[in-house]
């Protein structure tokens, strides 16, 4: 059984019913693959989200595993930001604390913005578009 972190971008999709990403959210789940999130995901679902969404969006998020964010991983997001950073790439807080999250935790991280994440040794899963 492998570990998948959701990105934001796939639950939105997933919640709207787009095709592509409900099959494959499905077939991971199906083929026994624990599905997460962490404190970013949820704190962005929520943030775009309307009272009607909200109780779809709670059962989903209920299913899923939690990943804490723990200091360790924090701290890899900084030195990722930095580092990146110096090499012209700009990326969000938000986006390397999901991707440390997801490294910490030996988790794949399922995105539709793999340019958001060029961290090489994060293991990413996209849905087809």
């Amino acid at each position: 059984m492998a570990r998948y972190l959701l990105d934001t971008d796939v639950i939105i999709d997933y919640l709207k019913g787009r095709a592509a990403t409900v099959a494959l959210v499905e077939g991971l789940y199906q083929g026994g693959h624990e599905l997460a999130v962490c404190c970013i995901n949820v704190a962005e679902l929520y943030s775009g989200l309307t009272e009607r969404e909200r109780e779809k969006a709670a059962e989903l998020v209920d299913a899923m595993a939690y990943l804490e964010v723990t200091r360790k991983a924090a701290q890899r997001a900084g030195e990722y930001r930095h580092s990146l950073a110096r090499k012209g790439i700009q990326l969000s807080t938000t986006d390397v604390i999901i991707a440390a999250a997801a490294l910490e935790q030996g988790a794949t991280l399922v995105t539709g913005n793999t340019a958001h994440y060029p961290m090489e040794e994060l293991p990413l899963l996209s849905p087809p578009r």
